[in-house]
């Protein structure tokens, strides 16, 4: 599952029970899990708005995720119903592929209405990825962004 991250001392875990975050960072250099930051505001470079404190964890492997699963949902994805879990399962897809091809991603959450699922620098400027799985495909989120930082952010 994708967790946010806000106790720098514990971690959530099958619901009320906590795991100290020491767990997490064996499990980050193995791969095993990714590490995704949210930033504070959206500046260039990314990296220097990044709170360390609340972050967000995808699986390094979408196997692993879907391992994580009640058996009856594997089956059932297994069968082609992805069901609910069809956004988590795409946003842990593409947290893997930016990991893979290296690039630092982030997310954006200026308040608990609002949240770009990820954030990257890229050579043209910030570029914000909404992962969608469902038949509605537009975010107000998105185009809230678009509109005040894509226009102003090279001014």
């Amino acid at each position: 599952m994708v967790y946010r991250i806000r106790n720098k001392n514990c971690i959530p875990m099958n619901g009320q029970e906590r795991r100290p975050i020491a767990l997490l960072y064996q499990f980050l250099p193995a791969g095993i899990v990714i590490q995704t930051n949210r930033v504070a505001h959206i500046d260039y470079p990314l990296k220097k708005e990044v709170e360390l404190s609340i972050f967000k964890i995808y699986m390094g492997d979408t196997g692993l995720l879907v391992s994580s699963f009640e058996d009856r949902d594997v089956l059932r994805i297994m069968q082609g119903e992805i069901g609910i879990y069809k956004g988590a399962i795409y946003e842990n897809v593409v947290s893997q592929m930016l990991k893979r091809l290296s690039i630092n991603a982030y997310y954006y959450e200026p308040n608990q209405y609002t949240e770009i699922d990820f954030v990257i620098d890229c050579l043209d400027g910030i570029t914000p990825i909404e992962v969608k799985a469902g038949n509605h495909t537009t975010s107000r989120s998105f185009k809230n962004f678009v509109a005040k930082y894509i226009l102003n952010i090279d001014n």
